[in-house]
């Protein structure tokens, strides 16, 4: 308990200025059509397949609703497939989550009903991401210019099966994230041979519906991936990483062992874990990685494996020994901060925002001090990094008041 405890103040602390800066959540349907196929939802009698998705995103506005404009800055794409007959609606748990911290959440309406085609899925979920970037550079996209070159593929049981078929294919985001993954037909669990981007499996080790020992463990091993972890929630079940669904708890309650967590319990143990992935995949957050492997490896609540090559001190997003002198004062600042650094070449100073946004870029010769104006920033905290000519990265907090 006190490991969990820990790890939930530690989570807060890490998204609390983020949330402090996203205030509302914007959702607008888009319907994205695939030629080469047929079918799907929403289409309408239109040619093709038809990918109903519905989009939630930053918003301006003061409060939540639909069509709102999209809140200034350009954030990572997520995808999402729901359950077997579950629908995107039981999943607002998640977009309510990773919005605030700064991401666009897309969810295929597709494949919803009692005979479900997973392949179907799996290549709507890649076509999302296509489309998505597409409208990235299409000037009269009320998502213009708002979006990163990063993506990931997440998804809940057959969604998570079907995450792996989307993966193994042409299509490939820089991350995938699975709940409780069900193995699909075609096999998702083949099809991990073929998916060599980082993996993160999380699973419930009281799933009686998808079991992790004939799911989610044979999906983790096979991975071709060289950076993976696999998190099973000790006590959690197969229904807890979504909210209340009656297919669902109706399944779960015809098998056992049952869940000896409560599903907030679950949902609250996950996020932390691809709250943390999620930010350094990205949004290249070296500290967010150390904070997964510092709560990996000290929970008491979960049983890992994990395999990964990555190493914050070389992947250019850690800290660095030639960097290691970094001063910024006044801090807070009204305008002016003064940065000092033993230095002995030229660097590059960026200001970002809390939801890593780039607002600000300056240079620093190959001297000890130089002063920045901040003043036009409104109030708020922000993060000073500093590159060097191989790209490495010291970054530090500050206030502007």
């Amino acid at each position: 308990m006190k490991n969990f405890i820990l790890s939930i103040i530690v989570l807060m602390f890490s998204f609390v200025n983020t949330y402090s800066q996203i205030n509302s959540i914007g959702h607008r349907t888009i319907t994205f059509n695939d030629a080469t196929r047929t079918g799907g939802f929403g289409s309408g009698g239109g040619a093709g397949r038809q990918i109903q998705t519905e989009i939630y995103y930053p918003s301006s506005a003061a409060t939540d609703g639909d069509t709102t404009m999209i809140a200034s800055g350009q954030y990572p794409i997520i995808i999402f497939g729901h359950g077997f007959v579950m629908g995107w609606s039981s999943y607002d748990n998640i977009w309510k989550d990773l919005v605030p911290q700064g991401y666009i959440l897309c969810f295929p309406r597709t494949e919803g009903g009692a005979s479900p085609s997973h392949a179907d899925f799996g290549k709507d979920m890649a076509l999302i991401q296509t489309k998505m970037l597409a409208l990235n550079t299409l000037s009269t996209s009320p998502l213009f210019n708002t979006m990163t070159n990063k993506a990931a593929i997440m998804g809940h049981s057959m969604g998570g099966g079907a995450a792996f078929l989307a993966c193994s294919g042409n299509v490939a985001p820089t991350t995938m994230v699975t709940f409780a993954a069900a193995n699909t037909n075609p096999s998702s669990i083949n099809a991990a041979l073929q998916v060599t981007i980082p993996v993160l499996v999380i699973a419930g080790q009281n799933d009686c519906v998808a079991p992790p020992s004939t799911n989610q463990d044979s999906m983790y091993v096979k991975s071709a991936s060289t950076d993976k972890a696999e998190i099973k929630i000790k006590g959690a079940g197969h229904c807890g990483f979504a909210n209340t669904n009656a297919a669902c708890m109706f399944g779960q309650g015809t098998c056992s062992p049952q869940p000896t967590i409560s599903d907030v319990q679950q949902k609250t143990i996950s996020s932390i874990y691809y709250s943390y992935w999620l930010k350094y995949w990205l949004k290249n957050d070296c500290q967010s990685w150390n904070s997964f492997l510092d709560s990996v490896n000290t929970a008491t609540n979960i049983v890992k494996q994990i395999t990964t090559t990555v190493n914050c001190s070389s992947s250019g997003f850690g800290k660095y020994e030639n960097l290691n002198e970094l001063k910024i004062s006044p801090n807070p600042t009204h305008g002016l901060l003064t940065i000092s650094l033993k230095n002995q070449e030229a660097l590059i100073i960026e200001v970002y925002d809390v939801i890593g946004s780039k607002i600000r870029t300056f240079s620093l010769s190959n001297s000890n001090q130089t002063t920045i104006d901040v003043s036009e920033l409104t109030n708020g905290i922000y993060f000073i990094s500093v590159k060097n000519k191989i790209k490495n990265i010291k970054t530090i907090k500050f206030v502007k008041d």
